[in-house]
């Protein structure tokens, strides 16, 4: 019995059931025996309590961690773009400065030239 899977275990408990329950009825406890066997019951529930806690707080950390992951990335791609979006303007500005320049050179050259005419 000691290789028994689990299943093989409950399947053996609930075929057993009706003697398990019966031999139950009939067993006598001391006020002793009963409290002891309550504390012991107590204790396991409280047990499970404290480790389901301490699961469910290890999964909320992992949670946290994984959105201050996901919000950082996101941060990163944002900045990403956005430094390719102000490279593109800056580029598109220059050009623009550019051509209004060499159209204010020529302007003033035409206009440098006629005073000299004069």
């Amino acid at each position: 019995m000691k290789n028994e899977t689990l299943v093989q275990k409950v399947a053996n408990i609930v075929d057993n059931i009706g003697d398990i329950s019966e031999q139950a009825q009939n067993m006598k406890l001391t006020r002793n025996e009963y409290l002891n066997c309550m504390r012991e019951v107590t204790k396991v529930k409280i047990i499970s309590i404290k480790e389901a806690r301490e699961i469910f707080n290890r999964r909320i950390k992992k949670l946290m961690k994984a959105q201050s992951y996901e919000i950082k990335s996101q941060e990163a791609f944002a900045m990403g773009a956005a430094q390719k979006v102000f490279g593109e303007i800056s580029q598109q500005v220059r050009q623009l400065f550019d051509s209004e320049a060499k159209v204010l050179l020529g302007d003033f050259n035409e206009v440098n030239g006629l005073i000299r005419y004069y």
